[in-house]
């Protein structure tokens, strides 16, 4: 898609629109995320220790909650946010 092509689809398309498309590629792009940090669970390739992976996850679920926040008007910086 050239500049012209998504200049045209910004000024045709609806914030609903818009929303659905940005949300779905960054949605994508999350659980492509997720995915990657599945594989290193791999313990024939990689150590760690419970406590690593606790505050991981932690971490992941604080930036979750986070961004669930912001759509309810609730704001938390994310500088918060410590691995």
């Amino acid at each position: 898609m050239d500049n012209a092509e998504t200049d045209s689809i910004k000024d045709t398309e609806s914030r609903e629109e818009r929303f659905i498309r940005m949300g779905q590629t960054r949605m994508n792009k999350v659980l492509d995320s997720i995915r990657l940090l599945k594989n290193l669970s791999n313990r024939s390739s990689y150590s760690y220790t419970d406590e690593q992976v606790d505050k991981m996850f932690q971490t992941i679920d604080m930036a979750v909650t986070d961004a669930k926040n912001s759509f309810a008007g609730t704001k938390k910086t994310e500088a918060d946010f410590k691995f």
